[in-house]
């Protein structure tokens, strides 16, 4: 529930937005509730990157030191703000408050797609290193943790090196945690089976439910401020609810 919009800064429209094709890439550092909620537009065949940023207001309220949240994205031509921005809309990206990642799978780097013709296994090569302990390492597929890592003796690195089943069309990422709490989260490696397209029901009818919640909320407050704009938002909400709509038909139909 956290990651709904119950709260004065929680995003209350991001369904929405993602589902008109608005957001390119999401911040996931703002806690477990943001993480699973990108989970969830992951699993319905959204590509969003991971990015990050520590968006700090000292004089409101608690928060983390600026900087101490970054985005690292892979840049092979030079760098440019151009370069940095077009590889992160790629997904060649990792997010952290500390420890740095590697991360691949069938050879394949972030943001990338694996194919395969049929359920199988694919190798998946990880690793983790920071100056502080580490206290975990997960390979999380589609939203579920399916394997942890090796940490070293003196706990500053960690890996991973095993095959892993896949049944179905989706996404893979690695993340580590420190024993600070501090998480390092990677950007997704796709991975598509027999041609079938991502997507789930259950993930697709939470949006629709949330859209609903939004839509009353709205009715509630009613602010907007012309006749045109509220016909504008209301066939912005129909049109995302019909995305979604067709996410959980088509995982119904594919047999996901």
């Amino acid at each position: 529930r956290g990651a709904t919009f119950l709260g004065a800064y929680a995003a209350k429209s991001v369904p929405v937005d993602v589902a008109m094709g608005k957001i390119d890439s999401l911040d996931i550092n703002w806690g477990e509730a943001t993480v699973l909620l990108w989970y969830r537009l992951l699993n319905c065949g959204f590509r969003l990157p991971a990015s990050a940023g520590t968006d700090c207001f000292l004089n409101r309220i608690q928060s983390r030191l600026p900087g101490s949240d970054r985005a690292y994205v892979k840049i092979n031509n030079g760098f440019s703000y151009d370069e940095w921005i077009r590889n992160l809309k790629a997904g060649r990206s990792f997010v952290t408050g500390g420890p740095l990642l590697e991360f691949t799978v069938d050879g394949k780097f972030l943001g990338e797609n694996v194919q395969m013709s049929a359920p199988g296994s694919v190798a998946v090569r990880a690793s983790a290193t920071w100056r502080s302990p580490l206290d975990r390492v997960e390979l999380v597929y589609n939203g579920a943790i399916v394997a942890t890592g090796q940490v070293s003796s003196d706990r500053l690195t960690a890996s991973f090196d095993q095959n892993v089943k896949i049944d179905r069309s989706g996404w893979l990422c690695f993340r580590a945690y420190a024993q600070d709490r501090t998480l390092a989260h990677t950007s997704p490696i796709y991975i598509t089976v027999a041609g079938k397209p991502p997507a789930s029901e259950k993930d697709a009818q939470y949006f629709l439910q949330w859209i609903d919640r939004l839509e009353a909320k709205l009715n509630e407050r009613s602010r907007i401020p012309s006749p045109a704009l509220r016909a504008h938002v209301e066939s912005q909400l129909s049109a995302a609810r019909e995305v979604y709509r067709k996410i959980a038909a088509s995982d119904s139909v594919n047999g996901n």
